[in-house]
C-alpha cells in the first residue's frame, strides 16, 4: 500500500474514457511514488484501499 506524504501519493491521474474504470497514472511527480518502484506512468488504477474505482467517484475523490 502506498501511504501519503505531505497529503500526496506523488502521482497525477488521467481519465482515459468516460467509464468509471478509466483512471490511469499520468506522471510520478513526488514522493512516495517516485521512489516506490511499483507505480509507473500508464498504469491503470483498479482499486484504492478497499474502494474499487468502479464505484462512482471522480478523480479528486479517488485520490483522497
Amino acid at each position: 500500500m502506498l501511504t501519503k506524504v505531505n497529503c500526496s501519493l506523488g502521482f497525477t491521474l488521467r481519465k482515459e474514457d468516460e467509464s468509471v474504470l478509466g483512471h490511469y497514472v499520468r506522471a510520478l511527480v513526488r514522493e512516495p511514488a517516485l521512489s516506490d518502484g511499483r507505480i509507473r506512468p500508464g498504469d491503470k488504477i483498479v482499486a484504492v484501499s478497499i474502494i474499487f474505482t468502479k464505484l462512482h467517484f471522480n478523480n479528486t475523490r479517488v485520490i483522497q
